[in-house]
């Protein structure tokens, strides 16, 4: 009898780990990810980091009138990288929303190197 209650106790516990994950992330696990779905979410975050550098390397060097040229260079050389590495990946996605999420990330690419120019 207390042997169910445990089980039991047990199958709530993951499933509230599993909620809190969901709502905390928006995301599923990257367990639950193929290894294609994985490669495209860190090709995401490589882009929104590399964002979020160049934004704060601009406004120091607005501040301070520093040349920033090796920097936004550097930004695009990534941005090639990325690039690359999602044309590459693109023909092995299967799923929907990774189809849909690798094409939202090419646009992004695009909007940015057209800001950028």
């Amino acid at each position: 009898m207390w042997f169910k209650k445990i089980i039991i106790l047990v199958i709530i516990v993951l499933l509230a780990i599993v909620a809190f994950n969901l709502i905390t992330k928006g995301k599923r696990s990257s367990l639950a990810q193929s290894p294609e779905e994985q490669r495209l979410a860190r090709l995401v975050e490589d882009f929104q980091r590399m964002r979020a550098k160049l934004n704060e390397v601009n406004a120091a060097g607005g501040l301070g009138g520093i040349d920033m040229s090796a920097e936004i260079d550097a930004a695009f050389r990534e941005v090639a990288r990325i690039e690359g590495e999602l044309t590459a990946l693109k023909g092995h996605l299967t799923s929907e929303s990774a189809i849909e999420k690798a094409e939202r990330l090419q646009n992004n690419i695009a909007a940015f190197k057209k800001s950028m120019r």
